[in-house]
């Protein structure tokens, strides 16, 4: 990936090149493709009262990310019909989950249970749905109301078309909050925007490490000696794995709270190329299997302070 933007056309050149994963990035593709879709035709989804107030600078500098004051105003029937085209996509592109994916796309729209923030994966396309709260919250029990369908008896695919439904409105949400964001002077290891915690991270010429949210998609900057998760500094207990025949990838690891997350190091001259960090989780997949395999997780626990 060195010399290159990481963006949807670097994977689609990865379905050409991989034919062993050729299946999964064409799934994650159209996954991508219609989340951009629904993105490009969602009007303005912050209230308006509330970016008028400065209630989000105000929460930041608070250490309350943006959507603990107020989430994107997310109008039913466009939820709805997200929610349906990633049912749709699920269908024709992952035979083993097609019935079930058919059963949702063919919801009447009234039946979908009204978006609940408490009933969200974590990152959408290649997170576990089990998410954990961001780090200063307690654990919520999701209320979600999940039609029965045979096909998903435990609804899991349920809660990761319902978690990418969203999504695009969160990004969107993301978007327009930017400038607030970029202000703030934010050194907290979750999103500022959505809370969840970050899933890959970059650094270009030995530089600092900016950290990507995979659900809103914010860049934020973040010390390279401190855990993102558990937000340990000591460097007795901080290392990175090396992957010797990609020397562009390391993963960065918490001795602490066993977290890690996925890095993509960059040349100097990278910092001008577009960095898209849902396309970046999706051909990292294998750096989660080998942290995962040495015990690491992406989703730890969060130590008591």
């Amino acid at each position: 990936m060195a010399g290159k933007g990481i963006t949807q056309d670097l994977l689609k050149e990865e379905i050409l090149r991989q034919e062993d994963m050729r299946e999964l990035f064409s799934f994650y593709d159209a996954l991508l493709t219609a989340r951009r879709q629904i993105l490009q035709d969602l009007p303005p989804v912050v209230p308006a009262d509330e970016a008028g107030a400065g209630e989000f600078a105000k929460a930041l500098n608070e250490e309350r990310y943006a959507a603990s004051v107020a989430g994107p105003k997310i109008d039913p029937d466009a939820f709805a019909g997200a929610f349906q085209k990633m049912a749709a996509v699920v269908a024709k592109k992952a035979p083993h989950l097609a019935k079930a994916a058919r059963f949702y796309a063919q919801l009447d729209p009234s039946t979908l249970p009204p978006f609940d923030p408490a009933a969200m994966g974590s990152s959408g396309l290649v997170a576990s749905p089990e998410a954990g709260p961001a780090p200063e919250e307690p654990a919520r029990k999701p209320a979600l109301s999940i039609p029965e369908n045979p096909e998903d008896p435990e609804g899991r695919l349920f809660r990761q078309l319902y978690t990418n439904a969203v999504q695009p409105f969160f990004e969107k949400f993301a978007l327009e909050l930017a400038p607030v964001v970029e202000k703030a002077d934010w050194h907290e290891a979750y999103c500022p925007v959505c809370g969840n915690r970050p899933a890959i991270a970059q650094t270009i010429g030995g530089g600092a490490r900016d950290l990507y949210c995979t659900f809103c998609g914010t860049r934020r900057h973040y010390p390279r000696l401190a855990c993102p998760h558990c937000e340990n500094t000591d460097h007795e207990q901080l290392r990175y794995m090396e992957i010797s025949e990609k020397p562009q990838y390391r993963i960065d690891v918490c001795e602490d709270c066993k977290g890690y997350v996925k890095v993509l190091v960059q040349s100097g001259d990278s910092e001008s190329e577009s960095f898209n960090p849902f396309v970046a989780d999706i051909l990292t997949l294998h750096l989660d299997a080998l942290a995962q395999k040495h015990g690491y997780s992406p989703n730890p626990q969060h130590p008591a302070h």
